[in-house]
């Protein structure tokens, strides 16, 4: 009885966890692909930033090149890992779940995510060698603000940054 227990609480946390996941995972997706190219360049975005940062013509195009290999990469995966959710999700709901599928999902999902963490790490690195320490300082800066600027309407719009949104 207290194994059977142990190994629905364990089942528990795994699912609390893979779940509050998906926002920071979704974020990577989105570009000129997946949530469209209107949204991630709205009103010429980059453009702005770019003459806000004083990029030259060979960084605008080391910056795209990067970006569209990077889309590329992290598309890939964030397919792989949708696929590897809805499989432990449909493993999980059977009335006796295989534990050996369940673990082995859940370990494809660590890498998968170990997979996504690291193409994040590899995009900042890059960042820095096409971005003069000046420019990459003032990116960062420009984050900070957006952060904020989030924060606020956030705050008026009656919710804070922590409480999730509702899922339809």
């Amino acid at each position: 009885m207290r194994t059977i227990m142990n190994k629905a609480v364990a089942i528990a946390v795994v699912m609390a966890l893979i779940l509050s996941a998906g926002p920071v995972c979704a974020y990577e997706g989105r570009g000129p692909e997946g949530m469209g190219k209107e949204r991630y360049d709205r009103g010429g975005k980059f453009e702005k930033i770019s003459e806000n940062l004083g990029l030259s013509a060979e960084q605008k195009e080391q910056l795209k090149k990067d970006r569209e290999a990077t889309l590329a990469k992290t598309k890939e995966l964030k397919e792989k890992i949708q696929a590897a959710r809805k499989d432990l999700k449909a493993e999980l709901e059977k009335p006796a779940p295989d534990m050996a599928r369940v673990n082995g999902t859940v370990t494809q999902l660590k890498d998968l995510m170990g997979q996504q963490i690291q193409a994040r790490v590899d995009k900042v690195i890059s960042l820095r060698k096409i971005l003069t320490p000046e420019q990459f300082k003032k990116m960062q800066d420009l984050i900070e603000e957006k952060k904020d600027q989030y924060k606020e309407k956030a705050g008026r719009m009656g919710r804070s940054r922590n409480m999730p949104r509702r899922r339809m």
